[in-house]
């Protein structure tokens, strides 16, 4: 696939911020839902070959086990340390105390969260997928995040 005119959120993103590509984002985003499947483009599989994947994957398991280890008592799932998978995308988290919207403190931080499954978020909390798409709060831990962003996500999030 050719990937040149998906990119400008990338390009705004860089220059102005996160929040000034998001719009172009969420574009790219309807776009891509209305494509059949097709290999990545050479855009993508160039940029793909500059990234060190063992320093991504450490800077994430460190991140993760920082955020583990305070607020792992706080989180009402039960979640395994690093040592039993490769590399976490997120740090899952539902408070166990619901009285404040923490979700939306952190946006309010500019600490954006991902709202993962959507569709099923909508629904009415009749199943298990149901309540946890409603109510993890996927905290970021991935490479572009370092310890003083891990301390201010647990500051708020405490």
């Amino acid at each position: 696939d050719d990937s040149f005119d998906r990119l400008k959120h990338l390009q705004l993103r860089m220059e102005k911020g996160a929040e000034a590509g998001f719009a172009t984002y969420q574009l790219n985003e309807v776009k891509l839902d209305k494509l059949p499947m097709k290999l990545m483009s050479n855009y993508t599989h160039e940029v793909l070959q500059g990234i060190d994947y063992a320093e991504v994957v450490e800077k994430r398991r460190t991140n993760y086990k920082m955020l583990h280890e305070a607020l792992g008592a706080m989180n009402a799932l039960a979640l395994p340390s690093t040592n039993s998978f490769e590399c976490p995308m997120v740090y899952p988290f539902i408070p166990k105390k619901c009285d404040i919207d923490l979700r939306k403190m952190l946006q309010e931080q500019r600490i954006y969260i991902a709202t993962y499954w959507p569709n099923l978020a909508k629904l009415n909390y009749d199943t298990l997928e149901e309540c946890l798409a409603k109510k993890i709060i996927a905290l970021p831990i991935d490479q572009r995040y370092n310890k003083e962003d891990m301390k201010r996500i647990i500051e708020i999030s405490k």
